[in-house]
């Protein structure tokens, strides 16, 4: 895959983009292109680097037929090398567990995201299977859980 630009259109689930950005020039123009209300920054290890979050969301309407049918919302956003999208389905976040059988919710997974965006696409995987094994613990499955990561 190559930089350019994407156009996004979902249905009630997000996009999620994860920019690393590592000048604050760079971070500055990402943070004056970006329209979006949910914008989550965290510090990365490295001296400069920081990685960032945006979250393009999706119409609050399913794919099917629905009582108020619209046209979904295309969203066009620029994309970069080492650029990664996320896009996904509400088992992970909708998910019990835990040590007082709550939802897993969506501001940890864009946490879990976040945390382990500099690692290979391979170990992200393993990353989010286990940690979604540990919440889930001895409760039932609620629902499907689809995850699709790409490297750009």
């Amino acid at each position: 895959m190559q930089a350019g630009t994407l156009d996004f259109a979902g249905a009630n689930n997000p996009l999620y983009i994860v920019k690393n950005i590592s000048e604050d020039k760079v971070k500055d123009k990402v943070k004056d292109e970006v329209k979006v209300k949910d914008e989550v920054e965290v510090k990365d290890e490295g001296p400069f680097s920081t990685s960032t979050l945006i979250e393009l969301k999706g119409d609050k309407m399913p794919v099917s037929i629905y009582a108020r049918m619209q046209p979904f919302t295309k969203q066009s956003f620029s994309i970069g090398e080492g650029d990664l999208l996320y896009i996904f389905s509400d088992g992970f976040a909708d998910q019990f567990g835990g040590p007082e059988g709550k939802k897993f919710k969506y501001k940890a997974l864009k946490e879990l995201l976040m945390a382990n965006s500099q690692q290979p696409m391979a170990k992200q995987k393993e990353i989010l299977m286990k940690t979604f094994d540990e919440w889930k613990g001895s409760t039932p499955q609620i629902d499907d859980v689809l995850i699709i990561g790409i490297r750009v």
